[in-house]
């Protein structure tokens, strides 16, 4: 996986998945809705700090975030 490129499809699919919106996301890692709608769109990445935040929120591991396990 080319994690800069592919982490964005990635984490919208995850979110999808779990049933919760862009703002839900966001409010439930304690981030704006703007600055996690760039992180789907591929226009900034989230920091190391951010990853475990996102992985709870979305019910999966931390390795399925980076796409190296099944979710």
């Amino acid at each position: 996986m080319d994690y800069e490129k592919d982490f964005p499809a990635l984490l919208k699919t995850l979110r999808k998945e779990v049933g919760k919106t862009q703002k839900g996301i966001a409010a439930e890692i304690g981030i704006n809705e703007r600055v996690y709608q760039r992180y789907e769109l591929g226009e900034n990445a989230p920091g190391y700090a951010m990853i475990p935040r996102l992985a709870d929120a979305l019910g999966v591991s931390i390795n399925a975030l980076y796409g190296r396990e099944n979710k």
